[in-house]
């Protein structure tokens, strides 16, 4: 019998989340990563970064044992790198996600960069498709340009209770323009902030829409069967839509109420002048 013994660091981890509960997928997904990027799924359900462009002699050598750097002197984030993720069971949306290499591995965690040993956190938005739980407040709309029938895919939409600057819940239009934004936690009666019943099953929130103009809208869904290109081909990065700064978003806040258990059909617009 013979052994073989194989020593090597890692870059690194994507964990791949629910936007919703924020639990851990553990379950198989597809990943594309750029070229010479390594990911390799292990038992926890991560994706551990084993290799990348420019990464080599980091990732293999380790006949001594590395003096721990400065962490003022350390480089972070240097290298940005892309990957995609699809769900094959179709319950989450496509999307896009970068990371940045190398991770820092300072012991003492120092404020800047991205820890080696915290994997690199990626929401995944539930898909029309995707399972209900009982008791969340559905929302499933199709999001258009105001004043004409154009869909906006991939808009993101933001829940917020009214008057509260931390979101609810987040959801993220398809290819056609439609949204399912699952809201949990809202409690089924609780103060009613206003002058009317003294407990309410209703809360105000505001739904706030960001669309990237330079992403083509559908004037029909059936209108993607005849284009050259494929749906995902179009799928933004959901984390710099987040931000809203990029001159070509748009965006627009409707004000509404949920409750727990309810499901509601609406339509979100968009003024894209």
């Amino acid at each position: 019998m013979s052994y073989e013994h194989v020593d090597r660091r890692i870059l690194g981890a994507v964990s791949f989340r629910d936007a919703t509960t924020d639990l851990r997928i553990r379950r198989p997904l597809k990943v594309e990563a750029a070229a010479g990027v390594q990911l390799v799924r292990n038992r926890s359900g991560l994706y551990v970064i084993y290799a990348a462009p420019g990464f080599d002699a980091y990732v293999h050598t380790l006949s001594e044992q590395p003096v721990e750097p400065d962490p003022r002197a350390i480089k972070v984030e240097t290298v940005t790198f892309e990957l995609k993720v699809f769900d094959p069971r179709k319950e989450f949306l496509p999307r896009r996600s970068t990371f940045r290499l190398p991770l820092n591995s300072a012991a003492a965690r120092p404020n800047q960069g991205q820890w080696l040993f915290d994997p690199v956190e990626v929401k995944l938005f539930p898909a029309p498709t995707a399972r209900v739980v009982p008791g969340w407040a559905i929302i499933r709309a199709t999001v258009r340009e105001d004043g004409k029938r154009d869909r906006l895919p991939w808009a993101l939409i933001t829940v917020r209770r009214d008057g509260k600057p931390e979101a609810l819940a987040t959801g993220l239009a398809d290819h056609r323009g439609e949204a399912f934004v699952a809201v949990p936690g809202i409690p089924v009666t609780s103060a009613d902030e206003g002058k009317g019943a003294v407990t309410t099953s209703e809360i105000p929130v505001s739904l706030e829409v960001v669309f990237d103009t330079s992403l083509r809208k559908v004037r029909d869904p059936e209108d993607l069967v005849a284009s050259p290109r494929a749906p995902n081909d179009f799928v933004p990065d959901p984390a710099i839509l987040e931000t809203g700064k990029l001159p070509q978003f748009r965006s627009s806040k409707k004000a509404d109420t949920l409750a727990s258990g309810r499901e509601y059909r609406m339509e979100l617009t968009v003024n894209l002048s």
